[in-house]
């Protein structure tokens, strides 16, 4: 019964955030740092978001399905961890490093991603079901957003 009422308001407040910051960075009235400041704060919160729910499945998984969960939630911990790092950077100290430590646990983030996506349990079925999932798992391989280099 938690689930079932923890998910709307998830999304509720996802949709709100997602809609303020739309207003903040449409508007261009603030100037250029406070819209990098909303925009990386944004980042924070929605990686922070992630390595909670990712979290809460691998708490609840179990079995095969618990060590997908337990990498996803590695991943977008080390997706929170560069954020968080690259945040430090541009809205505290102002000073960018290329590479920086940002960078490193961003890609960190994505062998880990590659793992939990292949070690997900695939369906005993026909041989169709099991290239149909393998399709999957490589598009959303493929769609994971890269570090910029």
């Amino acid at each position: 019964m938690r689930t079932r009422r923890c998910f709307p308001v998830t999304a509720v407040a996802a949709g709100s955030c997602t809609a303020a910051l739309f207003v903040v960075l449409v508007a261009g009235r603030w100037d250029a740092r406070l819209t990098q400041i909303a925009s990386h704060t944004s980042l924070v919160t929605c990686s922070l978001a992630a390595a909670l729910c990712c979290g809460a499945a691998a708490r609840r998984s179990s079995g095969r399905l618990r060590r997908p969960w337990a990498l996803l939630t590695g991943t977008a911990s080390c997706r929170l961890s560069g954020h968080v790092r690259w945040f430090y950077h541009q809205a505290v100290i102002v000073r960018v490093h290329y590479p920086s430590m940002s960078d490193l646990f961003w890609l960190a983030a994505l062998p880990m991603a590659a793992a939990a996506l292949f070690s997900f349990p695939v369906p005993d079925e026909s041989g169709c079901e099991c290239r149909r999932v393998l399709l999957d798992s490589l598009i959303v391989a493929g769609s994971t957003p890269m570090p910029r280099l």
